[in-house]
């Protein structure tokens, strides 16, 4: 029994249980967490970001509504950009701060997912 208990600790998280978790712990819909979960890079990323801006539900939005629109503008995957999820928190941080609209924002996006 402690072994199996080891293996499973050493295992990484199963989808379906960080699709729970999200939804449980951060407050994600089904959907929400459904889409952060559907790969593992992407939910990585959501994760990290979360994490850097201490938002969540913010740093959700953004990559959903925001972030996989320029990806699939640019027919880019989240491996291949210059984004980092410290720099779409930073952003996440501005706009929240009131330091620079949602809009503006948005248009920036595009140049940071390209060059960083």
């Amino acid at each position: 029994p402690a072994r199996i208990e080891a293996v499973r600790a050493a295992l990484p998280e199963l989808p379906d249980e960080k699709r729970a978790r999200f939804e449980a712990k951060l407050g994600l819909s089904a959907y929400e967490a459904g889409v952060l979960t559907a790969t593992r890079t992407l939910s990585e990323f959501f994760e990290a970001t979360a994490a850097a801006c201490g938002q969540p539900r913010a740093a959700a939005n953004w990559i959903i509504r925001d972030l996989l629109r320029v990806l699939r503008e640019s027919e880019r995957e989240i491996e291949e950009t210059a984004l980092r999820p410290a720099m779409l928190a930073a952003l996440i941080g501005l706009v929240e701060s009131g330091r620079l609209t949602a809009r503006s924002a948005g248009e920036l996006l595009p140049l940071l997912v390209a060059e960083g």
